[in-house]
């Protein structure tokens, strides 16, 4: 998983991480597509429109089925709902309905969308998350699905009467590809672009296509990313960075990539 986004997410929570995911160990459902439902019941689309989760290589955990787990977060990474469900070992299908602000913390989404993150349970899951004693809307619970279970896919849904941005991602890794304009259409580099993160505010100018970025797993969410000209930092900033791979110091001076949540699929 990404060590920085689950540790923030819960610490947000107020929770400690614990646990890690172990090499070589053997898990269920291998992957997973999800398609979202407005027709069925749209009379309770604007808390969470219901959701449709496929699996390939499921097993019984014990269950009578493949156990998943969803993790409703909004834009800004906080947890609105969970759901426990079944994929049945028959279809490979299964699914429940967004149910926001049902969460233990009743957080209801403040910045669309909100994005429906899939995790598989493995028996020794589902026997860790009986002795917690909780259900799947408690902190503990969801703490510990963050922490060591695994990520199938996400997917995501604006938000009626909310500004809907960019997802938040709980998608383990990415890996890059150096991209060539096909020029079909030609890229237009866009001039004096706003931004605004933590270390700066600033206008940039967007030069041209560099990187496409996939997630591992299933997930859909690619990031694209541009070369770009833009100010160095009037004072570098020094950070400290905490992802699978180790803590590392780092000093930061100027911008060179500018890179946003994206589609991306293969052309024929």
């Amino acid at each position: 998983m990404h060590f920085s986004r689950i540790a923030a997410l819960l610490l947000g929570l107020g929770l400690a991480l614990a646990g890690a995911l172990v090499p070589g160990a053997v898990f269920a459902a291998s992957s997973a597509t999800m398609v979202f439902d407005f027709v069925s019941d749209p009379g309770d689309v604007g808390d969470g429109p219901d959701f449709i989760v496929t699996g390939s290589g499921l097993v019984d955990d014990g269950s009578g089925c493949d156990s998943a787990v969803a993790v409703m977060m909004d834009a800004t990474g906080t947890v609105t709902d969970v759901d426990s469900f079944c994929l049945s070992l028959a279809t490979g299908t299964g699914g429940s309905d967004g149910d926001y602000g049902s969460f233990g913390t009743g957080y209801l989404p403040t910045a669309g969308p909100v994005t429906y993150a899939i995790f598989d349970l493995t028996a020794a899951d589902i026997a860790a998350l009986t002795l917690l004693a909780v259900g799947d809307n408690d902190p503990a619970y969801v703490a510990y699905v963050l922490a060591n279970c695994t990520f199938l896919i996400e997917d995501h849904v604006d938000v009626v009467g909310l500004l809907n941005g960019p997802p938040y991602s709980l998608s383990p890794n990415f890996q890059c590809y150096q991209g060539k304009d096909l020029k079909n259409p030609k890229f237009t580099p866009p001039q004096d672009v706003a931004v605004v993160d933590p270390f700066a505010t600033s206008s940039v100018d967007v030069k041209k296509p560099f990187l496409v970025c996939a997630p591992s797993g299933s997930g859909k969410m690619h990031l694209c990313c541009y070369k770009m000209k833009g100010p160095k930092l009037a004072v570098p900033a020094n950070v400290e960075t905490d992802d699978s791979f180790g803590t590392l110091q780092l000093r930061l001076t100027a911008p060179k990539l500018l890179c946003t949540a994206c589609a991306a699929k293969v052309l024929p």
